[in-house]
């Protein structure tokens, strides 16, 4: 009976103090209160999360002690998470002055639409996870020095049928739904630079309506420079059943390995292929604030003993030809 009482009380006390070590913080708006989704929350440490809907964030790493926030819309804020008062932390809206802009009304006529299929394939030895915070930027070149107007992006997946993953990902992940933001940028030298329009979309990636890619369209017109465009992709995180985003941190930490963190992969899972013609992906992490966009050099899953090329990830998309 007394080893009884003590299991139980140990057990009260290491799910009370885990649950005690977490910090949750609300992020609102500091004029109208009302919560800010999805701000970039930076640990300051590599890593970061965004917040939910209601403007919540959860921090249960004891080593997190500073945050900044920032949002495409709001002035950033640093936060010394030992000073804050209570959860709740305002975000000031920036003040943007918009130039009249004259825009001159052109009748335009259809010459064609030219479609471009996805590279897709089942080599699960040349794959790209997916990851809090994981941005990913693919170059769109204007075609036949026609006005191009971009209408949709289609984005190369795994399919759970043909996904050789199940060693890095448990079954119990399927099926999956997975929040992304889609923007669009400026191509300077041939690399993502800016905000070419002032365009963000919000989308889940579910699974269980997919095949072997994901097609998102522009509800916009969106004009193909001449030096092209990137389209950029933010792997938010998983939402629930409800289609709420889901607060989790975006690493582990193990036990035996005090100071190290592993980063928690979620799906989808992207097939990469050897880049060709001027084909161009990109990659960094939205909380790495300093970070320069980098090249796919080699699988996740890769030989350190072997050499690779350069890899894209072949998307697909429709671009309507107009004159």
């Amino acid at each position: 009976m007394k080893k009884q009482f003590l299991f139980t009380l140990s057990a009260i006390l290491t799910i009370y103090f885990s649950y005690s070590q977490n910090t949750k913080i609300i992020v609102l708006d500091s004029i109208s209160n009302l919560p800010v989704k999805y701000a970039n929350v930076n640990f300051l440490n590599g890593f970061g999360v965004f917040s939910n809907e209601k403007g919540n964030i959860m921090i249960s790493d004891l080593n997190v002690n500073s945050i900044e926030i920032s949002h495409v819309s709001y002035e950033s804020k640093k936060i010394d998470l030992n000073k804050i008062n209570n959860s709740i932390v305002h975000l000031k809206p920036k003040i943007i002055k918009l130039d009249e802009i004259v825009i001159k009304k052109e009748k335009l006529k259809l010459l064609k639409t030219i479609s471009l299929k996805p590279k897709i394939h089942s080599n699960y030895k040349e794959m790209f996870f997916s990851a809090i915070g994981l941005k990913l930027a693919f170059k769109i070149n204007p075609s036949d020095n026609k006005i191009s107007i971009l209408k949709s992006i289609e984005i190369p997946l795994f399919k759970k049928t043909n996904d050789a993953t199940k060693n890095f990902y448990p079954e119990k992940q399927y099926p999956y739904k997975t929040l992304i933001k889609i923007e669009i940028l400026e191509s300077i030298d041939d690399k993502p630079r800016e905000n070419l329009y002032d365009y963000i979309k919000y989308e889940i990636i579910n699974s269980e309506l997919l095949n072997d890619s994901f097609i998102s369209s522009f509800e916009k017109s969106i004009k193909i420079p001449e030096n092209g465009l990137f389209i950029v992709v933010t792997f938010i995180g998983k939402v629930d059943e409800n289609n709420l985003l889901i607060t989790e941190m975006p690493y582990d930490i193990k036990k035996k390995y005090p100071d190290g963190k592993f980063i928690k992969w979620i799906l989808p899972n992207i097939p990469i292929s050897t880049r060709q013609n001027d084909n161009k992906t990109f990659f960094r992490f939205d909380y790495e604030t300093q970070s320069n966009w980098k090249q796919i050099e080699k699988p996740n899953n890769y030989d350190k003993n072997k050499e690779y090329p350069i890899f894209e990830i072949g998307i697909g998309y429709k671009i309507d030809l107009m004159e």
